[in-house]
């Protein structure tokens, strides 16, 4: 049949269920859908019949999901309406349009009804069907024949999928149809079918004996049975837990009925006519159970837990009678409400086996040649803002991890890897697809099918194809960064996604190349898609019982997360500083009460003391004055008291019972000491729990320092091992941003610098493959970057020739190997000759260097000649809070921060002078170069000294790691402070960090040791023109002329990348503008642009004297003879063609700087 006879004979079933979709407002609810749903079910039968399997697939789920709609019997919402009507003009326009050139979306079609609360939810596993078929639906519909038949490999031997009998034929009835789609049809106005009671008999069974013809299915489709199979187990486990309230068993009945009707109709689909015949025997008695939960025994229990395994197991074997044996005497089982007759479980078992497993379905959609349209990253117009948000988020992560398993897999790695790989694939296609972002899908979907191909005959790939995976891993992570960056689409991607099609329609015709010998060697025989399936069904039976705890935690207790702006979190971070001030001040008050208190103690003793000899005085008085009594009673027959007694015991007893108030004081106060060392805890608890929502690890970063090495070892031609260690370190963000490109120049520099060419390591007998290692690690408050390799290490004798002839040093000048080294970092500076892509700029270890600095970080160097060179960096972990010593003078309230600050000593007969008259301090004998910290501050000589009070050394090392005392006055205490940064508009200070205020309310400015010695530590390196050290080295400028943003975009970030100061501009008249303040060395230049074109550009140019020798490059989507002449005609040097190669592009700049020089 033609495709046009098939539109004919589809396209009346769709008008009718757009007219019948119109007329569900104005009838009665339940007549209109119960005719909306018999022409969809009459939609799905002609599309099973005429084999579009994808558009047969759509119709069942919109059976199931009316099936449910009508059960709530209610009006349909005039939203629910519209989407009845939609889907079906969807239909008619993404599949049965003639002129369609690309398969369609299943999520074109679906859109429309997915928001619906009743209709049903599409596993991963029939996503991932559904897309391949209506994509084979959309390509007989839109470009010719169909035939009926499935065309298998040729090693393979199988009928056709399904008979070919007509509808009204009796051989129809044995190959089953959607379950609830036949209640339907034979439900009354009242009923959707048969309700189920304890008096109704079911006469189960299949009819007449189907068609043996075996059914040809895929490895990789029954591994998407098996993985919805699991995921209906897990929550079967559940379900049937006797702990579990009747109340929630409710709900989950029904949702483990729609997970199990969806099931039905992936069988149905896949044309598994026995295995469906079980699963809706199945299917009914889970719904007679949901009817009578009280029926709900431990019979029943076990024969609900069983089955899956069973058919798990025949799934990893379909040809095998004992486990499709198994499996049917299980559906006839005693346990269920209605078992099935046991007299049709012979023809079921015949049923279930005859399948016959092909090794792939060809691939009627992969294009042989790539577009520009096939890698097209731009984002569609009406995509839900949230969707894309998502995918935003989840597709660098995915893209990486992608990388990383080829990178595995390159190592030597296993199967388990190739199939995680392939897994990874199949996300970032599916998410791709969802968002309608076709350059990342189109190049996944073909990835796909390659390691499809290589996990469906257990095989590694090859050298070869290694390379070219690593090549698209590569690609796929920097489409991802450009589309996180809303750039455009990368240069290489059109070339990248070329190959991964050559290889993939390559397999598809001769098969998988030879293996590499040492993989032949390693390679055992085994089923053909055992990998594929049975680890499903081994983690299924290793799987624990309801209710019991988990085997992988990770896996069982996955986290949620939230995305919150980093703004959010610098916020928090403020306030925790905040809160750490009050915390401070509360702590000054303690401590002032404290004093109180203690004053109060020594004052109270002080009143005991007088109050006890102010009594004995009184006493010794009142002796005197009985001595001149007469009355009665003498002395020791009464005591005698006066009013000065009685005065005098009332102060002891105040005394007392001011003691006491005192103690009292003291309890609460030490109660009060243990709050505030319980809220510091917390407060420093919460600081470090904010901190670490802003960590990410190590490993986010992997991928792309590995494409760096290996884009850096295909340009020079060498062979590159990069080791990454401490991946698992957790670092700041924004920090881990920061270091990014520092990290990648120190890469490109020790592959090109460092490795030597591999004929040259085989000769001085080391691998042919050089070993760069990248390690990474926490050290207290500072992350530990070294990155060593195994070449031929730092030149050094190169690097004092080169540093003579550029005047940077002396001839004269002693400089040690250490010193030596430091002159790499120094702006321009490069011991080669000529400026290539990767070298010769001189702005490698300068970006390192500047990076160090801004970060306030360290740098430290060894090279051992011929053994290669390593490189120390250390960057301190920004933190809401910062540690500082107390200084104090007369007009100075310092606190100096103790980042750097190694020891602090005595100064005293320590401190003297050296044979030029500068500062030195002895420390264990070295004598190291000193400064006090009035000098470094600029304030006048010891305006910080104070008469009577010692001074300290604090030993601090600068950046490159050398150790100068820091003469300070006496510090007095240390705190934890908050740092508030000075108004803007005052100018800044290197090393005046800003200030704080101390728990007093006093305010003490913040300085920063190492960044005040950096000046005086560059000027310690004898022989080198300061003036030559201070000057930046100018990089050449290139001006980017485009009217698109994202091709503007793309190429400054490339230009950038590769060295070069970029100026860009939307047209002529911009660039023009540009070239009046500064002359550019390149200029890239489009054709075709508004106000002014490159052509008119490019003349204005060659008029201009500044400019009339300046290279230019043109990049143009224009590739014919004329416009090459045209732009020849204005003064064109370099005519490429759109989409152009980044390394053509770069070497002819490269060249042309050359020659203009």
């Amino acid at each position: 049949m033609t495709a046009t006879h098939l539109r004919e004979a589809l396209e009346p079933l769709l008008f009718e269920l757009f007219d019948q979709a119109a007329q569900l407002q104005d009838e009665g609810a339940q007549p209109a859908l119960r005719a909306y749903l018999q022409r969809v079910t009459a939609l799905q039968l002609a599309a099973k019949q005429h084999q579009l399997l994808g558009l047969s697939y759509v119709g069942m789920l919109v059976e199931s999901g009316l099936t449910k709609l009508i059960t709530l019997d209610r009006p349909v919402a005039p939203e629910e309406g519209e989407a009845l009507a939609a889907w079906p003009a969807l239909v008619l326009g993404e599949l049965m349009s003639p002129a369609m050139d690309e398969a369609a979306s299943p999520w074109a079609v679906l859109h429309a009804l997915r928001s619906q609360p009743w209709f049903p939810a599409i596993s991963a596993a029939n996503v991932a069907l559904i897309e391949r078929r209506l994509a084979e639906d959309a390509d007989k519909l839109a470009q010719g024949a169909a035939p009926i038949e499935v065309e298998l490999a040729a090693e393979v031997e199988s009928e056709p999928l399904h008979d070919e009998a007509a509808p009204d034929d009796a051989s129809a009835d044995t190959e089953p149809d959607m379950l609830m789609g036949d209640q339907v049809d034979q439900a009354d106005d009242d009923e959707l079918g048969p309700e189920v009671d304890s008096d109704t008999v079911f006469d189960i069974g299949i009819g007449e004996a189907p068609a043996m013809a075996a059914t040809a299915v895929t490895a990789e489709e029954l591994a998407m049975l098996s993985e919805a199979l699991v995921a209906l187990q897990a929550d079967l486990a559940t379900l049937v837990a006797p702990s579990l309230p009747p109340a929630e068993r409710g709900g989950l009945f029904e949702d483990h009925l729609e997970q199990l009707h969806n099931l039905v109709n992936a069988a149905n689909l896949l044309g598994l006519a026995g295995f469906q015949q079980v699963l809706e025997v199945i299917l009914i008695n889970t719904a007679a159970l949901q009817a009578e939960p009280e029926a709900l025994g431990d019979p029943q229990r076990a024969v609900l837990q069983a089955w899956p395994i069973l058919a798990l197991a025949h799934l990893q074997d379909p040809g095998e009678p004992a486990t499709a044996q198994a499996l049917a005497d299980c559906v006839a089982g005693s346990g269920w409400p209605y078992p099935a007759d046991t007299d049709t479980l012979p023809e079921w078992v015949r049923a279930m086996t005859a399948v016959s497993l092909v090794r792939a379905r060809p691939s009627q959609d992969r294009p042989v040649k790539a577009t520009p349209a096939h890698v097209d990253l731009s984002v569609p117009a009406d995509i839900d803002r949230k969707v894309l948000d998502s995918l935003l988020v989840e597709l660098p992560p995915h893209a990486q991890d992608f990388s990383a398993l080829v990178q595995r897999l390159s190592e030597g790695g296993t199967l388990d890897d190739l199939d995680q790989a392939r897994r990874v694939a199949h996300t970032l296609k599916g998410a791709a697809n969802t968002v309608g972002i076709k350059g990342v899908a189109n190049i996944t979907h073909a990835l796909e099918d390659i390691l499809v191909a290589l996990g469906r005959e257990e095989r590694l790939p090859t050298r070869e194809l290694l390379d070219m995976l690593l090549e698209a891993s590569d690609c796929l992570e920097a489409m991802s960064e450009a589309l996180v960056a809303s750039a455009g689409t990368p240069a290489e991607s059109l070339a990248v996604h070329q190959k991964v099609l050559d290889w993939a329609n390559r397999i598809d015709r001769e098969g998988l190349p030879a293996a590499d010998q040492a993989e032949e060697a390693d390679h055992t025989e085994s089923t053909l898609h055992h990998d594929a399936v049975w680890p499903a069904v081994a983690a299924f039976q290793e799987a624990p019982a309801a209710h019991s705890a988990p085997i992988d935690g990770d896996d069982a207790q996955a986290e949620t997360y939230l995305r919150v702006p980093a703004s959010l979190i610098d916020s928090l971070l403020k306030l925790a500083g905040e809160n750490s001030i009050v915390t401070s001040q509360i702590q000054d008050r303690v401590t002032r009460l404290s004093d109180n208190i203690n004053a109060l103690r020594t004052g109270s003793r002080q009143f005991g003391q007088l109050s006890a000899e102010l009594e004995q005085l009184v006493d010794v008085r009142g002796l005197a004055m009985l001595g001149g009594h007469t009355g009665e009673l003498d002395a020791l027959e009464m005591d005698q008291y006066n009013e000065l007694h009685m005065l005098s015991r009332r102060i002891v007893e105040s005394g007392a019972d001011s003691r006491e108030f005192s103690r009292s004081f003291e309890r609460e106060l030490a109660s009060l000491r243990d709050l505030m060392a319980e809220k510091e805890r917390l407060q420093l608890e919460i600081q470090r729990s904010i901190q670490r929502t802003r960590m990410v690890d190590v490993a986010s970063i992997s991928p792309r320092l590995q494409r760096t090495v290996r884009q850096a070892a295909r340009v020079l031609n060498r062979s590159v091992d990069l080791r990454i260690q401490g991946e698992a370190t957790m670092v700041d963000t924004q920090l881990l941003d920061r270091i990014i490109d520092p990290l990648m120049h120190l890469l490109r520099n020790a592959v090109d610098h460092g490795i030597e060419p591999p004929e040259v390591r085989e000769t001085l007998g080391k691998p042919a493959t050089g070993t760069i290692t990248l390690s990474f690690s926490t050290e207290g408050n500072n992350v530990a970057v070294r990155c060593e390799d195994d070449g031929g290490g730092l030149d050094l004798g190169a690097i004092r020739h080169r540093a003579l002839s550029r005047g940077l040093i002396t001839t004269d000048a002693a400089l040690s190997d250490a010193q030596v080294m430091r002159l790499i970092v120094l702006p321009g500076f490069s011991t080669r000759e000529q400026t290539t892509q990767l070298s010769g700029r001189g702005i490698g270890m300068d970006v390192v260097h500047r990076a160090v600095v801004d970060l306030r970080g360290t740098l430290d160097m060894d090279s051992q000649s011929g053994q290669g060179s390593r490189f120390d960096l250390r960057f301190p972990v920004r933190m809401s809070t910062i540690q500082v010593m107390l200084s104090r003078s007369e007009h100075h309230l310092l606190g100096i921060s103790v980042r750097g600050v190694e020891q602090i000593l005595p100064a005293r007969e320590e401190v003297g002078m050296d044979e030029q008259g500068g500062l030195t301090y002895v420390l264990q004998g070295e004598q190291l170069a000193a400064v006090r910290l009035e000098k470094l501050m600029g304030l006048p000589h010891e305006a910080l000294k104070q008469p009577g009070v010692m001074e300290v050394a604090m030993i601090v090392r600068d950046e490159f790691r050398q150790r100068l005392a820091i003469i300070v006055p006496e510090l007095s205490d240390a705190r934890t402070v908050v740092v508030k940064p000075f108004n803007p508009m005052m100018p800044h200070a290197l090393g005046i960090d800003g200030a704080t205020v101390l728990g007093d309310g006093s305010v003490a400015t913040v300085i920063d040791l190492p960044d005040l010695l950096r000046d005086f530590a560059a000027g310690q390196m004898p022989g080198v023109d300061d003036a030559v050290v201070a000057s930046r080295h100018k990089l050449p400028l290139c001006l980017v002329v485009d009217d698109s943003v994202s091709v503007r975009r793309t190429m400054e970030q490339l230009m950038q990348d590769s060295g070069y100061e970029v100026v860009t501009a939307r047209d002529g008249v911009d660039a023009l503008g540009a070239v009046q303040l500064r002359a550019p060395d390149i200029v890239l230049v489009d054709l075709e642009m508004p106000r002014m074109n490159g052509l008119e550009l490019t003349s204005a140019l060659r008029n201009r004297s500044a400019t009339k020798a300046t290279p230019v490059v043109m990049i143009t989507s224009r590739f014919t003879d004329k416009h090459r002449q045209l732009a020849n005609d204005a003064g064109v040097n370099a005519f490429l063609t759109k989409p152009y190669s980044e390394d053509l592009l770069l070497n002819t700049i490269d060249g042309l700087l050359r020659s203009a020089a």
